[in-house]
């Protein structure tokens, strides 16, 4: 379920209801613009959410939505970098992904056919996600998931 900038449950943390924020933990680190790097978000979530019952989940999330940082923004250049973060609670994790400004806005594009080889991440996204959304500010464009162990 895609929800736009009003969405509450997106990266501003001011916007939660205060006993998630107490019991909420962040995880959040920088890395350059590269396709190579991938792999170390992978670890880097992994690490964060070592014994969570969502790390696996919210590694491919966190991976497809640096894979699009990394291909559809400012991000790959020489200098550039995303930044990712996760906050997660027993229950719940969210993905934060923000990239150097994306030259397109996040959306699920609906494919002709079901053998193409690119574009199925915002779908995977999707599916596997209770939300998910972006926001676009004067720092680049933020695209967060969150995922829940129930409904």
């Amino acid at each position: 379920m895609l929800y736009e900038e009003s969405e509450p449950w997106g990266p501003s943390i001011s916007a939660w209801p205060p006993e998630l924020v107490q019991e909420c933990r962040l995880a959040e680190h920088i890395f350059p613009g590269r396709t190579d790097q991938i792999p170390v978000v992978r670890g880097f979530i992994a690490q964060a959410l070592l014994y969570h019952p969502l790390r696996h989940e919210t590694e491919l999330v966190a991976c497809e939505l640096a894979t699009n940082a990394v291909l559809h923004s400012r991000s790959n250049t020489p200098t550039g970098c995303f930044t990712v973060g996760v906050y997660h609670t027993p229950t719940w994790t969210t993905s934060i992904v923000t990239d150097c400004g994306a030259m397109t806005i996040p959306t699920v594009v609906r494919r002709r056919s079901l053998y193409a080889e690119y574009g199925w991440g915002l779908h995977i996204v999707d599916e596997l996600c209770h939300s998910w959304g972006h926001m676009i500010g004067p720092q680049g464009t933020t695209v967060w998931a969150l995922l829940r162990t129930s409904p």
